[in-house]
């Protein structure tokens, strides 16, 4: 995503998080921009109206939704070389 969140001062971009979530059950992360400017980065992301110079809208979504055919995959790849 952050090739793709829009960038005007860099502070959106800087508050980017990549925070893990494990349980005894899973594995997992939560990944976000905005912090104290959550309500700032939300609208960013969703208002499809806006124009950004550098970056989109969607900048979580897309990324998500376009990572899904190759995440399977890949977690094979990377527990099959962890072994």
């Amino acid at each position: 995503s952050l090739e793709e969140v829009p960038v005007k001062t860099g502070a959106l971009k800087a508050s980017g998080q990549n925070i893990p979530v494990n349980t005894p059950h899973s594995i997992g992360c939560e990944v976000g921009y905005g912090s104290e400017a959550a309500p700032y980065a939300l609208i960013q992301h969703e208002r499809l109206d806006f124009h950004h110079d550098v970056g989109k809208a969607k900048y979580l979504e897309d990324p998500v939704n376009a990572a899904i055919p190759i995440l399977p995959k890949e977690l094979i790849r990377r527990l099959e070389g962890e072994r």
